[in-house]
Formats: C-alpha cells, sequence, structure tokens
C-alpha cells in the first residue's frame, strides 16, 4: 500500500509540472517605455487559507504563478490589450476557468489586480455539510494591495 501511495504521489507530481502549461516571460526586446506593470494578489482571507491547493494565474493563456492567501506577484507586459485569468485547481493542476479579466494596459503606470476567495454559504452533500466560496477578480488601488485586503 505504501508502494502504490508513493508511485501515486509521484504521477501527481510529474503531470501537474507538465499540466501547467508554458510559462509567462518578459522578452529583453519590449523597451521600457512601452511597458505597464501588473501586480497580481490574493486577499489575506481566513476562507481557504489552509488549502493546499492554490489557483494558476495566467497573462494571455501562459502561466505567471500560483498564488496562496496573502501572496502577490508582480511582472511587465507590453501596454495594450491583455487576457488576464484565474485557474482553481484541482489535485494540484490547473482545472476551470474560473475568472478572466480583459484589459488596455496603458505604458508606464502599474496595475493591481485583486483576486479573493470568499465564505458565500453552506451546502449539504448528501449527510454532509461543505462551506461553499464565491471568487472576485477586479481591478484594486496601491492601499489595498499593499494590505492585501
Amino acid at each position: 500500500m505504501k508502494t502504490f501511495t508513493l508511485l501515486l504521489l509521484i504521477l501527481i507530481t510529474s503531470i501537474s509540472a507538465c499540466a501547467t502549461g508554458p510559462g509567462y516571460t518578459i522578452s529583453q526586446d519590449w523597451p521600457e517605455n512601452e511597458l505597464a506593470e501588473v501586480s497580481i494578489y490574493r486577499t489575506n482571507t481566513f476562507f481557504h487559507s489552509a488549502n493546499p491547493e492554490r489557483p494558476f494565474f495566467y497573462i494571455d493563456g501562459k502561466l505567471v504563478a500560483k498564488l496562496g492567501t496573502g501572496m502577490a506577484v508582480t511582472t511587465k507586459v507590453k501596454a495594450g490589450k491583455h487576457t488576464v485569468s484565474v485557474k482553481q485547481s484541482f489535485l494540484f493542476m490547473p482545472a476551470n476557468e474560473s475568472d478572466v479579466l480583459e484589459y488596455n494596459f496603458e505604458s508606464g503606470k502599474t496595475y493591481y489586480l485583486r483576486y479573493s476567495k470568499d465564505f458565500s454559504g453552506i451546502d449539504s452533500v448528501g449527510n454532509t455539510f461543505v462551506a461553499t466560496g464565491s471568487s472576485s477578480f477586479v481591478l484594486a488601488d496601491k492601499e489595498n494591495f499593499e494590505k492585501r485586503q
């Protein structure tokens, strides 16, 4: 049984490493004056903070980061329209896309994108009760980014 568990863990880890897709990279050829800075962050909430699975964040379909509660990542994008999306984690791999934000980023500006997963209620599944959450992915301001609110 221990061997089976170990093999299953290795298989899941291997698949999750391959399943995230290509990573987002900043090209050295991009002129600095044509770039916008984008900070994506998760709020510092109690709900979902103990969940070891973290959502995956993408820019134009390329993986930027996996973020736990209170975490952030900052990168740069070329000025123009970009799609920033969130995929929920299932067995530590990206699964369904839960939130999408399309925005026209302007060069020289900094943008803060706030992702939160908040308690929304309790559902019953058979004889068991499960806490449910709702997610939100919106533009925020610097103050909320710094406080992770």
